[in-house]
């Protein structure tokens, strides 16, 4: 569909950005400091992380989204054959030691700013015994 899509677009595709794989947040505020778009949704510490790493040098402010009071979770899926049924088992039974669920805790809790008063009472209700 996409190569189908590119020759009606292809003189214009630098106005265009597919937002996909681990480098889009930095994707995102290129377009920032570029003026391509206003805002983004991102998760502060992460934009701050990126501009840092990058050395992107512009100021941004951090607001909360009216109205969102939880985060929103992302899940792990595998194709439903014998082996990806059996990486999900796997999966879920490590997730559920005490140790990986601190771990998880503490890494999420590190990685995030202002978010955290909404992200700590869900991960543990999330990951409660």
């Amino acid at each position: 569909m996409v190569k189908r899509l590119t020759q009606y677009y292809w003189p214009i595709l630098s106005l265009f950005y597919f937002r996909s794989g681990m480098g889009s947040t930095l994707k995102l505020l290129e377009m920032l400091t570029k003026e391509r778009v206003v805002g983004v949704i991102e998760y502060s510490k992460e934009a701050s992380l990126i501009q840092d790493l990058q050395g992107l040098n512009f100021d941004f402010q951090a607001i909360p989204i009216k109205g969102v009071m939880r985060p929103n979770f992302g899940y792990m899926a595998c194709s439903k054959t014998a082996a990806g049924e059996k990486l999900i088992a796997n999966i879920d039974l490590i997730m559920a030691t005490p140790a990986f669920k601190q771990a998880f805790i503490e890494e999420h809790l590190q990685n995030f700013d202002d978010e955290k008063a909404l992200l700590k009472p869900e991960l543990d209700k999330l990951l409660q015994p």
